[in-house]
């Protein structure tokens, strides 16, 4: 029988290869679900910003007296179409991945980053495919379970860093929407 308490992976093997394969490929799924998040966000946010600018543009043609109410609904609509645009700025800022990386969460080798030979960054640190292609057949089983580490670790990070952008933005967007439904509520009264 096993030993439980033994570490699985104390030694490098392919199994042990595979597993972090797996843990990656979970790691880019989550990533690519706070992606699609991100693209939602900015759309439905562009659409805010939209009706907000029909709203206002249809209030100025109701000629309404110069009232408190008034004055409340024109501010409302100012603070509601600066939310909705700073929620978009900040899903538009998104689109730069490469903001969220903390180049310390990378494990370096004197001072230089080390190539993760399976990220774009990392590959385009090679001059050429050949220079590619000798590193790869170099790489030890250490090197590779160390690099797939460093990755999953990143990318963690990216994620959690990621979702308190989308959770801000959320908030921006429901605070637009309460002070839209305030503003429908006063003209309607």
């Amino acid at each position: 029988m096993e030993d439980l308490n033994k570490p699985h992976f104390a030694e490098d093997s392919k199994e042990k290869i595979d597993y972090f394969v797996s843990l990656t490929l979970k790691q880019f799924q989550m990533y690519n679900s706070c992606e699609s998040k991100v693209n939602i966000l900015a759309t439905i946010s562009a659409i805010f910003i939209g009706a907000t600018i029909i709203f206002i543009d249809k209030g100025k043609t109701l000629n309404q007296p110069s009232t408190i109410c008034a004055t409340i609904i024109n501010v409302g609509m100012i603070i509601m179409l600066f939310l909705f645009i700073i929620s978009l700025a900040i899903m538009i800022w998104f689109v730069g991945p490469d903001k969220f990386i903390n180049p310390e969460w990378v494990k370096r080798k004197n001072n230089q980053f080390l190539p993760n030979h399976r990220a774009v960054y990392g590959i385009n640190q090679f001059n050429n495919e050949t220079e590619y292609k000798n590193y790869i057949s170099t790489l030890t089983l250490k090197q590779i379970c160390d690099q797939i580490i460093t990755q999953i670790y990143v990318l963690n990070k990216m994620i959690w860093k990621i979702q308190g952008v989308i959770k801000k933005a959320v908030i921006l967007n429901i605070t637009g929407l309460i002070i839209f439904l305030l503003i429908i509520f006063i003209y309607l009264s």
